[in-house]
């Protein structure tokens, strides 16, 4: 499988690939501003509702009565004994703020995609093999974004058993409240067809934003140039990359439909 990644003719992009840099930030760095951070509620009336009708304790009474308590529940000020919310509720967001992440697209061809992050098509995009990329990581998860507009609802992804079973149970469910919440986006970003790298560790502070992983030489096979990039910049990069095995190519406009085509590339001194 391949992924590709959108990138500006700029001497840190260029180092990134020549060095083999795999560079990973924490979602507060990103351009959405509900990355890592999305819309999401502790419970909600229905949540409440349907985790005290699962309850046995409460078997003998009626829905309506319960759903009044939940109701109740939600409209009472917050106490000192709800703390185990407290602790659900600082783990979720250590998590999903803390994590690093790296983007990558499933396409190579997004015409906006190429206006938004490689320098109106002047820059390029690089082709990863998935596998190589892969390799050596200790990751908490890979895999394509939700993009979905609706918000989460914590206790809708608990259950009972969590509570009982905090070193096992209760940390399992709580990382897959932060791989939801960390691969979802906005229905807005449904064009990036985004692919999310996330590491199994966590910033040591507020100050690390971000941390850099050398990937294997052969994780890199391609690289795509910008239909605005300059022949300087083209010849460029790819002498810089003449000793691997990589395969360039030029993006060009296709002549009848609003598309991008990518053609073999050779520098004019070839």
């Amino acid at each position: 499988m391949h992924l590709y990644k959108y990138r500006e003719f700029s001497l840190n992009h260029i180092q990134a690939i020549t060095n083999n840099e795999l560079w990973f930030s924490v979602g507060s760095t990103f351009n959405d501003p509900f990355d890592s951070q999305p819309p999401m509620a502790l419970y909600s009336t229905d949540s409440l509702f349907e985790s005290m009708r699962r309850n046995a304790k409460f078997d003998a009474m009626n829905d309506l009565v319960l759903r009044a308590w939940a109701e109740a529940f939600l409209n009472t000020p917050k106490r000192s004994e709800a703390n185990v919310w407290d602790v659900i509720e600082k783990s979720i967001v250590r998590w999903s703020t803390g994590s690093f992440i790296h983007c990558l697209s499933r396409t190579n061809e997004n015409i906006l995609m190429w206006s938004h992050y490689a320098n109106f098509h002047k820059g390029f995009c690089v082709r990863y093999k998935l596998d190589k990329l892969l390799s050596n990581l200790d990751l908490l998860t890979h895999g394509p974004v939700q993009c979905e507009n609706e918000s989460k609802d914590i206790l809708k992804m608990l259950d009972v058993n969590t509570f009982l079973d905090v070193d096992a149970r209760y940390n399992q469910k709580i990382k897959e409240i932060v791989i939801s919440i960390l691969m979802q986006k906005a229905k807005d970003w449904e064009y990036e067809e985004e692919y999310r790298i996330i590491l199994n560790e966590l910033s040591a502070s507020a100050n690390e934003l971000s941390k850099c992983v050398v990937h294997s030489t052969d994780a890199i096979d391609g690289i795509f140039f910008g239909v605005n990039s300059t022949e300087r910049d083209r010849a460029f990069l790819k002498d810089s990359l003449k000793d691997r095995d990589i395969e360039f190519y030029a993006m060009k406009k296709h002549e009848l439909d609003f598309k991008l085509v990518p053609h073999p590339y050779i520098t004019q001194s070839e």
